[in-house]
């Protein structure tokens, strides 16, 4: 039975550490080989490496009402996350530097920063249609339909308030990320080359 999903706008620190781990463990799985082994097995205490800058990002970000933090599974050990941001361009992070992110399919990671609103706007006058910033399953808990699940309990919440349609960004070699969003009815927008965390990736934009 697929544990429950509950909403969380205000994670404890201790959740958020177990939510940037969850998320190394996803970047690890799908971008061996794409990305630096450098980078992605630097130690905690190396800041330019991944897990210190997922400690880092979890620390400073602060969501919004408008946004969606799901999560699957117990809150110290969660098996998978999703977060839709419901107004792309507002800083949601303490200090000046723009929050960091990434998606992806099932779990599998995915890119990203966030450096635009939506660029087609849209009639809710909140930036167009709200953002999905992360979405990753724990590398052993893939196969159970957990990010599926996760959208379709955002998409009834968004609903619920009004919100239609998501968009996102994906690496290009991310195909497994691709091929999952399409099932879902996703459409590629656009490319460009972006930097997530300091590593150049060809970037799809889904929606």
């Amino acid at each position: 039975m697929p544990p429950p999903i509950r909403l969380s706008l205000h994670p404890s620190v201790a959740e958020r550490r177990a939510l940037a781990a969850l998320q190394a463990a996803s970047w690890r799985d799908a971008y061996r080989g794409v990305l630096p082994d450098a980078f992605l097995e630097a130690p905690a205490e190396a800041p330019d490496g991944l897990a210190a800058r997922l400690v880092a990002e979890w620390s400073a970000l602060r969501l919004a009402t408008e946004d969606l933090l799901l999560t699957a599974g117990p809150a110290l050990a969660p098996e998978a996350f999703a977060v839709i941001l419901g107004d792309p361009g507002a800083s949601r992070t303490v200090g000046d530097a723009p929050p960091e992110a990434e998606v992806g399919p099932d779990g599998q990671g995915g890119p990203d920063r966030l450096a635009e609103p939506d660029a087609q706007g849209g009639p809710d006058g909140q930036g167009g249609r709200p953002y999905l910033d992360h979405l990753h399953v724990r590398p052993d808990a893939r196969g159970q339909g957990l990010g599926e699940a996760l959208l379709r309990d955002a998409a009834r919440r968004l609903i619920g308030r009004g919100r239609t349609g998501l968009w996102l960004w994906v690496f290009e070699v991310n195909v497994g990320a691709r091929r999952f969003y399409a099932r879902l009815g996703a459409q590629e927008e656009l490319r460009r080359r972006q930097a997530p965390y300091g590593q150049p990736q060809l970037c799809v934009r889904l929606g």
